[in-house]
């Protein structure tokens, strides 16, 4: 799983991240342009939070991983 950002946790940095998935598609599987989200990791919590792109625009659903 490729890195796509790190440093301190913003919720612009996400929707930044989701944007470019939108726009340029999968870093995992270049020229895969239909990606469903991120997974946002939390070290003070110890959490992963999925979030997702929907058919009409970014849902924001967050689901523990």
């Amino acid at each position: 799983m490729p890195l796509l950002y790190r440093g301190p946790f913003h919720s612009q940095a996400v929707e930044g991240e989701l944007a470019a998935l939108e726009a340029f598609g999968s870093k995992a599987a270049p020229g895969f342009m239909q990606p469903e989200g991120i997974v946002v990791y939390l070290p003070a919590a110890r959490e992963l939070f999925k979030v997702t792109l929907g058919d009409d625009g970014h849902k924001g659903t967050k689901e523990a991983a």
